[in-house]
C-alpha cells in the first residue's frame, strides 16, 4: 500500500508533465474506457496542466450505452470526450477476411485493441501529442495487454503500480475521487461481451499484486499459471528479434 496516495499522484503527475515538455508535445492523448485504469491516468493527466484528449473508442452503440456515460462522468462537463466507434473499422476487415468463418474472441478482441491504438496514434499526430498508456505492474509482468495494441504507447506512468495501489490512487490521491461506478467495477479491457480481467486471466488480481512483491506470498498453483503467462507473453516485452548483425555482415561484398 502507498503511505501517501496524494504524494504519489503528485510525483507521478508531475513525471508526466516533465516528460512530455522535454519531447516538445503540447498534449495528452489518453483512451478512457470506464475502466479504474484508464480513469487513474486520467486524473493524473489532469494534475499536469497540459491539455488533455480523452478518446472514448467503443466497439458499437451498446458498448456506448453501457459505459458512455460513465465516461462523460469521469471527465465532466468542461472537457470534450471525442467518442469514435471502432465496429465499421472491423466489420470492413471482417468482410475482406476469407481465412476464418468465425474469428474467435480473443483475435478479434486483439484486432479491436490495435485499431484503437491506431486511431489514438492518428490522434496525437495531429495535435503534436503523447499517447499515454494504462498498464499497470502485474499485468506488465504478465505481459496481459495487446502487442502494437494497448502495449504501443508512448509513456506508461502506472506501470510501477501494483492494482490495489491504483484503486488507492482513484479512491484517495485526487482532490476529486474517481467515481463509484469505476471503483466497484470489476475490471476489464471491454475486448468482447462480458469479458473480465481475471475471468480470461484465470488469476485474481490480489495474487497477482502478491506475486510481484514477493511469489512465495502466492500458493504454488497461482505461481505456476503466473509463471506460465510470463513465459508466453515475454515477447510483448523484449526487442523485435532479428539475426545478430555482424553475422549478416559476413554475408556482404569485401567482408571476410
Amino acid at each position: 500500500m502507498i503511505r501517501d496516495p496524494k504524494a504519489m499522484t503528485k510525483y507521478l503527475s508531475n513525471w508526466i508533465r516533465d516528460y512530455t515538455v522535454a519531447a516538445g508535445k503540447q498534449h495528452l492523448v489518453v483512451g478512457v474506457s470506464g475502466g479504474i485504469d484508464s480513469a487513474v491516468v486520467f486524473r493524473l493527466c489532469e494534475m499536469t496542466g497540459i491539455e488533455i484528449i480523452p478518446v472514448f473508442l467503443p466497439f458499437d452503440v451498446s458498448q456506448d450505452n453501457q459505459l458512455g456515460g460513465i465516461v462523460k462522468n469521469l471527465v465532466g462537463d468542461e472537457t470534450v470526450v471525442q467518442t469514435i466507434f471502432i465496429d465499421g473499422l472491423v466489420d470492413v476487415f471482417m468482410r475482406c477476411d476469407s481465412s476464418a468463418d468465425a474469428p474467435s474472441p480473443k483475435a478479434l478482441g486483439n484486432f479491436a485493441a490495435r485499431m484503437r491504438m491506431s486511431i489514438l496514434y492518428y490522434i496525437a499526430e495531429v495535435n503534436n501529442a503523447l499517447v499515454v498508456g494504462t498498464t499497470n505492474l502485474p499485468e506488465w509482468v504478465i505481459g496481459y495487454f495487446t502487442k502494437w495494441g494497448d502495449g504501443a504507447v508512448d509513456i506508461e506512468p502506472i506501470k510501477g503500480l501494483l492494482k490495489e495501489e491504483v484503486f488507492q490512487l482513484g479512491k484517495d490521491g485526487f482532490a476529486v475521487a474517481v467515481p463509484d461506478v469505476i471503483l466497484n467495477a470489476a475490471p476489464s479491457a471491454n475486448l468482447w461481451e462480458g469479458q473480465t480481467d481475471e475471468g480470461e486471466m484465470g488469476v485474481k488480481y490480489g495474487d497477482l499484486d502478491a506475486y510481484c512483491l514477493d511469489a512465495e506470498n502466492v500458493d504454488d498453483f497461482c505461481a505456476n499459471k503466473i509463471e506460465n503467462m510470463k513465459t508466453r507473453n515475454n515477447h510483448k516485452k523484449c526487442e523485435t528479434p532479428s539475426p545478430d548483425m555482424s553475422d549478416i555482415g559476413s554475408f556482404r561484398e569485401g567482408d571476410k
